[in-house]
């Protein structure tokens, strides 16, 4: 029994079982007629259905591709049958080996096929990185990358993508709208980029080839932020296009990213370039420059801070042109941004106002796991400044859209950041860093989560551990949120370094958003007439503000880092 290399189909239908439950006869006779259908497709595409469950198929085929048109062609059928239901599948495809022992089908290649079929939308199609390899350079398919999901019971680490234009996340929830002027934030769901290869410049030949790796690396970090589609370097490399209007029409792309890498004996230097295709110009360009005795350490520190960098500007950029048009034409992608911009403004009206936002996003998308994330901060923030009518609800309520965000997308690391924020102010310390460690697992390079996780380990009393990454947070994203520095300079303030909290909150572009840190700070540190200004613009901001009232929400596990709070605070008259 020799192994023979294979590509194999899994195909399994959505909802059959809920089907059976509600009318038994309608589903198997339904079922019957699908499978009936991709069985003639199979023969049709050159291929051999080698067995499967009551409501699923699996199949070979000599070749990737012959899988792949098989593919596109069950998903592409027309329902016609009146007097059935109609059901859709979703689809996984690998090549490997495969061994024939007893009429039966055996091998990992096999159980990976079967892996790949769950990560697909319904309608859609995902393929493993030995697919998307061999299919490279087909301009009839193209691929977006979903990182390297864990696959159950697979030891090895595999890269997944889906095929572009089948399935939920491609088709369904997009808002139509007769705008002229719909772009991208508008018409399709997630924004999408693509990376092409970097150019070298070097006298060494032998380090030419590593150009290559740096927008590898650049791509693998990108696919870690669920808000983005990122093209693979298959398709990104669709004929020999350079100008960014080219390929937006061409991979469909709002985005791309190039770079030029210049190597020395001793230094690299990096420049990349973000390009907002539609509009034809950069929109954010950084240089890098480093000594290295280890190339493959430097690439990957730069391709990191690169591309979180990017992430969120690409991210704000989706903001502005959110805010810049009429909520009614917006899909659940841009509502959610929106949203989120009004939330965290830390007022009550446009907290509530994010709220309403968020309703309508999970109105047009109810499965998607962002939206409640959003929500769940906002309930947050709801009761922690106490502008909800019934705050246990409103903190309840901010608990269950966290975990219903982990539900409905276990691999979104946002979702698993809400849960941390949650738990943390539930007090229960373990739990929440549990919950970002696992968000930092599915993207280590997310710059909010870093923060998030930061400010939870200075309320661990990691205080160290915490001020590190903080600065690791800032590092990483340009375009960071006061909160960054607010609650750094909590941590310093916490480790009694007193000078070095006023001096965090003074580089904020809105220091009063600090205005505890700076009444304690200034308070310990003998500057009373400093102290006593701040607290006075603090009951201004928060009328009835109460120190002790205050002490009942800070969850710091241990209560002498709540009492130095206090204490600082109370000395200036709060």
């Amino acid at each position: 029994m020799k192994p023979v290399l294979t590509a194999i189909l899994y195909a399994d239908a959505v909802g059959y079982s809920a089907l059976i439950r509600r009318d038994e006869m309608l589903g198997i006779k339904s079922i019957r007629h699908h499978l009936r259908e991709i069985a003639d497709l199979i023969k049709r595409h050159g291929g051999e259905r080698r067995g499967g469950a009551g409501d699923s198929v699996l199949a070979t085929f000599p070749s990737a591709r012959a899988a792949m048109s098989c593919a596109v062609d069950i998903q592409e059928r027309k329902h016609n049958q009146t007097d059935l239901q109609d059901i859709r599948f979703r689809i996984g495809i690998h090549t490997g080996d495969t061994v024939e022992a007893d009429g039966q089908l055996h091998g990992d290649s096999v159980n990976i096929a079967a892996r790949l079929e769950p990560l697909a939308q319904p309608g859609g199609i995902c393929v493993s990185d030995t697919v998307s390899s061999e299919l490279r350079g087909l301009t009839d398919f193209q691929f977006v990358s979903l990182g390297h999901p864990e696959l159950k019971n697979m030891g090895r680490d595999l890269e997944v993508f889906r095929v572009v234009g089948f399935g939920d996340t491609d088709a369904s929830i997009i808002v139509q709208s007769d705008s002229p002027d719909q772009t991208l934030a508008t018409s399709s769901f997630r924004p999408s980029v693509a990376v092409l290869p970097f150019t070298c410049v070097s006298a060494r030949e032998d380090l030419a080839a590593l150009a290559d790796g740096f927008a590898s690396e650049i791509i693998g970090f990108l696919t870690r932020f669920r808000g983005l589609d990122v093209i693979a370097p298959g398709s990104s490399a669709l004929g020999i296009v350079t100008l960014p209007g080219d390929l937006m029409q061409r991979l469909k792309v709002r985005y791309t990213v190039n770079g030029k890498v210049q190597l020395t004996e001793r230094r690299i230097r990096v420049k990349v370039h973000l390009y907002d295709a539609e509009q034809d110009k950069a929109i954010w360009t950084e240089s890098y420059d480093r000594t290295f005795d280890d190339i493959f350490d430097v690439q990957e520190e730069i391709a990191e801070c690169g591309a979180a960098s990017m992430a969120v500007q690409i991210e704000e950029a989706e903001r502005w042109l959110a805010r810049a048009r009429n909520p009614d034409s917006l899909n659940a992608y841009a509502l959610q941004l929106r949203a989120s911009s009004e939330i965290f403004l830390n007022e009550r009206e446009t907290c509530q106002a994010g709220m309403n936002l968020i309703g309508r996003a999970l109105e047009i998308s109810p499965n998607y796991a962002r939206s409640y994330a959003v929500l769940s901060r906002a309930h947050h923030l709801d009761w922690k400044y106490s502008w909800s009518k019934d705050p246990e609800k409103s903190f309840h309520a901010a608990h269950e859209a966290a975990v219903k965000a982990t539900v409905v997308d276990g691999s979104d690391a946002r979702g698993q950041a809400e849960v941390g924020s949650v738990s943390l102010y539930r007090r229960e310390h373990d739990r929440s860093l549990a919950a970002y460690k696992r968000a930092l697992d599915l993207n280590p390079s997310d710059a909010d989560i870093i923060g998030e996780y930061a400010d939870t380990l200075k309320h661990a009393g990691e205080k160290e551990k915490a001020i590190k990454l903080f600065d690791r947070a800032i590092r990483l994203n340009p375009l960071h949120a006061d909160r960054y520095r607010r609650d750094l300079a909590h941590a310093h303030l916490v480790n009694r370094d007193f000078e070095a909290a006023i001096k965090t909150v003074m580089e904020m572009s809105d220091p009063t958003q600090a205005l505890r840190v700076l009444t304690a700070s200034s308070a310990y540190l003998g500057r009373m007439e400093d102290a006593r200004h701040w607290a006075e613009v603090l009951r201004k901001k928060y009328p009835g503000f109460s120190a002790r009232a205050w002490a009942h929400i800070v969850p710091d596990r241990d209560p002498a880092d709540t009492e130095i709070f206090v204490e600082g605070l109370e000395r200036a008259g709060l």
